[in-house]
């Protein structure tokens, strides 16, 4: 019967505008942090409260990836947390288009944003979306496939997200028109009957930092609500991202679709981890090893695998901004860099927590401004079938008010890759396939 269900909401969910012919788009990619993200502030960009705001970010999306493997795949509830995302995109909604910043997430399961009536809300300057202004919006009956497991009110499917941290969206799951400005060609594609939530209820928390102009959430996960799966057969079932170093040109990162993301020869490839005969909503990976400095830790087998309760495995995820390794795979990593350091250099680890940056498990170095990274080692990822060779610049950041160089790694109950060990490499999410394929490159040139 679930089988049957999930068949008519793949067939319900082709947008009915979309062109047959698969099509390309590429959406710019906005860091939080960038001067020209809607959210920016100089005081955000505090080197040390910086770090630890980012690494708490990366935890909070632990929370929210426990809490979804745990209670299984499907609609119900997820966790996340104030501040959810590290890269936005700009799109339009409805007719006419109103133009907004969605943080893009490939742990995220609904497209959604904030409506007019809205109480209460998150602080959002003007615009924000007013259904009854949009000659395209229609609310999703309660006999759609995608409000099988939703709630129903006066005819209309509702949904409810409940986050970590006491925060939560709920409304009215309705199609509409989006329309996407793509980056490479000027051109506006304008997609219709695309499933959103439309938020009436926001927690005033859920994006908890100054300055907020963020409007949700672009979803990109492989639950059937997600944009990722409702554009599919538009894509060809594909999605790719490339992210910049933090202080890269404007309009070097980007979001690309289908006939956007080029050619993919020569790039290694991975599959996703299915769970029997179907694949995970979240993006898991295979990972088997890890070298540091060239070197393999020889880590035992099954050290990054889902557990039988649910629990452990490795993401890959565009909302955490720095990455956790499980805490059987942190231990040996940060030994291994420890002596490394102490083999090429006379710098030793210090108190981190003393310098008021993060906890007593984060990995500093007093760091003289003559030194920079060159006593720093390398890490590589060995997945099965690929190996993703992570420079030092992505895995060490300067704190430079205290004088430090910092490991931008944490330990956690599971192992979320972010994006900071993603920097110039172009993914390519391959969904029909259930394979990852990447490249380094600079992503201004992919």
């Amino acid at each position: 019967m679930g089988l049957l269900i999930l068949a008519l909401s793949l067939l319900l969910l082709n947008p009915t505008h979309a062109s047959p012919s698969k099509k390309g788009l590429t959406l710019e990619l906005i860091h939080r942090d960038s001067i020209r993200s809607p959210r920016y502030s100089e005081n955000l960009n505090h080197h040390a409260g910086r770090f630890r705001r980012l690494l708490a970010l990366s935890e909070s999306r632990l929370q929210r990836m426990t809490s979804d493997r745990l209670r299984g795949a499907g609609l119900g509830p997820m966790v996340e947390s104030e501040g959810e995302g590290t890269h936005m995109v700009k799109v339009g909604i409805g007719s006419p288009a109103v133009d907004l910043y969605l943080f893009f997430d490939t742990a995220g399961s609904i497209t959604w944003t904030q409506c007019v009536p809205c109480d209460p809300c998150f602080p959002q300057p003007p615009p924000i979306y007013d259904p009854a202004k949009s000659a395209s919006y229609r609310a999703v009956a309660c006999g759609h496939p995608l409000c099988a497991h939703n709630a129903c009110e006066d005819g209309k499917c509702k949904y409810e997200i409940r986050y970590g941290h006491r925060t939560f969206t709920n409304g009215t799951l309705a199609e509409e028109q989006f329309a996407f400005t793509s980056s490479r060609s000027g051109a506006t594609e304008r997609i219709g009957g695309l499933v959103f939530g439309c938020s009436n209820k926001t927690s005033r928390r859920m994006f908890d930092v100054p300055h907020l102009k963020a409007a949700g959430i672009l979803a990109l996960d492989r639950s059937p609500t997600s944009f990722a799966t409702q554009m599919s057969d538009r894509i060809g079932g594909r999605f790719s991202y490339c992210i910049p170093p933090p202080h890269a040109p404007a309009g070097t990162g980007y979001l690309r679709f289908g006939d956007d993301i080029g050619d993919t020869r020569n790039m290694q490839s991975t599959s996703f981890v299915r769970n029997g005969a179907s694949l995970l909503p979240h993006y898991y990976l295979k990972l088997n090893d890890i070298s540091i400095a060239d070197e393999r830790l020889n880590l035992p087998a099954g050290t990054f695998d889902i557990k039988s309760d649910g629990s452990g495995g490795c993401v890959i995820d565009s909302g955490s901004a720095y990455t956790l390794l499980s805490d059987a795979a942190f231990v040996p990593v940060k030994s291994a860099i420890e002596k490394h350091i102490a083999r090429t250099s006379k710098m030793t680890p210090v108190d981190a927590k003393a310098y008021g940056i993060a906890s007593n498990t984060t990995l500093c170095y007093n760091n003289p401004g003559t030194e920079g990274l060159r006593n720093y080692p390398a890490m590589t990822l060995h997945f099965e079938g690929a190996d993703l060779r992570v420079d030092t610049a992505n895995l060490f950041e300067a704190v430079p008010e205290c004088g430090l160089v910092c490991f931008t790694v944490a330990p956690a109950s599971m192992t979320l890759l972010g994006t900071n060990l993603q920097r110039n490499v172009k993914f390519v999410f391959d969904v029909r396939k259930g394979e990852l394929e990447f490249a380094p490159g600079k992503c201004g040139g992919v």
